[in-house]
């Protein structure tokens, strides 16, 4: 998603979640993304090993390359209640911060351990 930002015809891409709302005061899975940020992609990569892991196992789409850098932005962030328990749907514009980009060998970025 990210990567097809920075091709010419793609003028915006954006990222919509919704979790319980306890779920995004966590240091798991997506949840830090939906800030206003910058973020170093390989970093990223390492942080969110398993979640990555687990979408490999599960799917057969393989990146190519991805920005080596991105720009979060948080756009939306709305409470609902379900099921008498507060959720909060969030919205996220993501950006490449520069045309540099992470290759991937296989299934992982090029620099990265693999175990």
């Amino acid at each position: 998603m990210v990567a097809a930002r920075q091709l010419p015809e793609v003028r915006g891409c954006y990222v919509v979640a919704g979790a319980p709302e306890d779920f995004w005061q966590s240091e798991e899975h997506c949840a830090p993304l939906f800030t206003a940020n910058t973020w170093c992609s390989l970093d990223l990569f390492q942080r969110f090993r398993k979640d990555w892991e687990a979408l490999l196992s599960g799917g057969t789409g393989r990146l190519n390359f991805v920005p080596a850098s991105i720009e979060t932005r948080l756009v939306a962030d709305v409470a609902v209640i379900m099921k008498s328990k507060r959720w909060c749907l969030k919205a996220i514009a993501v950006e490449p911060v520069e045309p540099e980009r992470l290759l991937f060998d296989g299934d992982w970025p090029v620099g990265m351990e693999t175990v």
